[in-house]
C-alpha cells in the first residue's frame, strides 16, 4: 500500500489556506493546519494547531511534536500572510515589521525546522511551497483603489519579493536533499466573505487580459498540482497565476 502523504499548511484559517486543506484532504493527503486563528471547517484527516507564526521559539517545538505524531511532513506549504493598509505616508515602524516578520521571517524559520526534520529522520524527498504575490515581482497600481480602502502596501510587497527570492535559495541549497523549493504567486482572488469594492474589481479586472479576478479554486488548483508531480526537477520557480496581468 502506499505511503499517505502529510502536508503541513501555514495560515490554514485563510482563504487560500482552508480551501487548499479541502482539496488535499480529497486526494487524501493528511493535513496539518497551523493558524492564530481557529478555522471554521473539519474534515476528516485534518488536524489543526494553534500557532502565532511570530512565535519563533514555538515553532521547534511544534515540527518536533508533529515530526513525532505523523511522522514524515512530506509537503510544507508557506501560506502564512497578513497586511496593512495605510497610505506609506502614515506607516508605523511596529505594522512594518509586523508585516515583515509575518511574510518573510516566520517562513524562514518555518523552513529552517522543517529541513531539520527531515534530515533527522533520513527522510528521501520532500517538497516545498511558498505563496507569494504578483506585487512580489510588480508594484500594485494605485489607481484601482478608489472604493476599496485595502491598498496593498509596500511592506507586503517587499516581504513576497522575500518570499521568491528565498525561494531560489532553498531551491539550490536544498537540491541535493531532493527537495523541490518553487512558489506560486497569485494575482488579484476575488473574495464572496468580503467582496472587494465594485469599482477595484472593474479596474482590477479591465488591466488582466482573461477580464476578471481569480477565484481562489484556480490558484488552490496550481498548487496542489504542483506538489503532487512525481519530479522534483521541478524547482526554484516562480509561478505567477494572475490571467495574464503581469504580462503587458
Amino acid at each position: 500500500m502506499a505511503h499517505k502523504k502529510t502536508a503541513l499548511i501555514t495560515g490554514v484559517s485563510g482563504q487560500i489556506g482552508s480551501n487548499l486543506a479541502r482539496v488535499l484532504v480529497e486526494k487524501e493527503i493528511n493535513v496539518i493546519g497551523l493558524d492564530i486563528n481557529e478555522p471554521d471547517y473539519e474534515f476528516n484527516d485534518f488536524l489543526f494547531v494553534r500557532h502565532d507564526a511570530n512565535n519563533i521559539s514555538e515553532k521547534r517545538s511544534i515540527f518536533d511534536d508533529l515530526s513525532q505524531r505523523f511522522g514524515d511532513i512530506d509537503y510544507l506549504v508557506n501560506n502564512v500572510g497578513i497586511s496593512t493598509f495605510d497610505d506609506f505616508e502614515v506607516r508605523t515602524e511596529e505594522d512594518f515589521d509586523q508585516v515583515i516578520s509575518t511574510n518573510l521571517k516566520s517562513v524562514f524559520f518555518d523552513i529552517q525546522n522543517f529541513v531539520r526534520k527531515f534530515d533527522q529522520s533520513n527522510q528521501s524527498s520532500a517538497k516545498i511551497l511558498n505563496i507569494g504575490s504578483i506585487f512580489g515581482t510588480v508594484s500594485s497600481d494605485f489607481r484601482n483603489y478608489t472604493d476599496l480602502n485595502r491598498k496593498s502596501p509596500e511592506c507586503y510587497g517587499a516581504s513576497k519579493a522575500g518570499v521568491i527570492q528565498m525561494t531560489k535559495y532553498f531551491a539550490v541549497h536544498l537540491a541535493k536533499r531532493d527537495i523541490s523549493v518553487n512558489c506560486v504567486s497569485p494575482g488579484g482572488i476575488f473574495d464572496p466573505q468580503n467582496p472587494q469594492g465594485e469599482d477595484f474589481i472593474k479596474n482590477y479586472s479591465h488591466k488582466t487580459p482573461m477580464n476578471r479576478m481569480a477565484n481562489v479554486d484556480e490558484i488552490v488548483e496550481v498548487i496542489s498540482t504542483i506538489l503532487q508531480i512525481k519530479t522534483n526537477y521541478l524547482t526554484g520557480q516562480n509561478i505567477i497565476v494572475d490571467g495574464g496581468l503581469t504580462s503587458w
